[in-house]
């Protein structure tokens, strides 16, 4: 189950709300590449006295197409349930396709946030692309690599940004 942070129109309020919820408690931050989801996991985890969990380290370098497929599933999954019986029991996990891969490790989350990379126009760069067929099968075409194709599909099938509790807007 993942909870909805109410009425949080910032950083500071997520925190807040963060900081009062009941441990132990596993939030993910999902998002598309280079939108500072590293970034936001270790602020969080600095002010939640949270451990910090990322899916790349759970990734074989060079494991290219095949990467979803490479994951440690087991290793990952006891890291965090590990990480949510010591300390604060307080888990911060950050990764590309996160619901995916934490669904495929029976992992749960509490709070969810997505991070979305927006323009000058204060538009997310991706919603066009995600909402339209025409748009998305053009740029899915284009795709630099199979990490890139992936990312956009799972974003296109799974709509993680109408599973979150609160949205991360990272200006261009």
């Amino acid at each position: 189950m993942r909870a909805r942070l109410s009425d949080a129109s910032s950083i500071e309020d997520v925190i807040t709300q963060l900081k009062c919820a009941a441990a132990p408690i596993t939030v993910g931050i999902d998002g598309f590449q280079g939108t500072r989801k590293s970034n936001l996991a270790y602020r969080l985890g600095y002010e939640l006295c949270a451990n910090v969990v990322t899916i790349d380290d759970y990734i074989p370098p060079n494991s290219g197409a095949l990467w979803l497929s490479s994951i440690d599933y087991r290793r990952l999954s006891q890291r965090i349930e590990t990480l949510r019986t010591v300390g604060f029991g307080r888990v911060v996990v950050e990764g590309i396709c996160l619901l995916q891969i934490l669904d495929k490790g029976g992992i749960s989350l509490d709070y969810l946030i997505h991070t979305q990379g927006i323009n000058k126009a204060g538009s997310w760069k991706y919603g066009n692309i995600l909402n339209d067929m025409g748009e998305y099968e053009r740029y899915l075409a284009c795709c630099a690599n199979d990490v890139e194709a992936e990312v956009l599909k799972y974003h296109r099938e799974c709509r993680p940004w109408e599973k979150a509790g609160f949205i991360f807007l990272v200006r261009d």
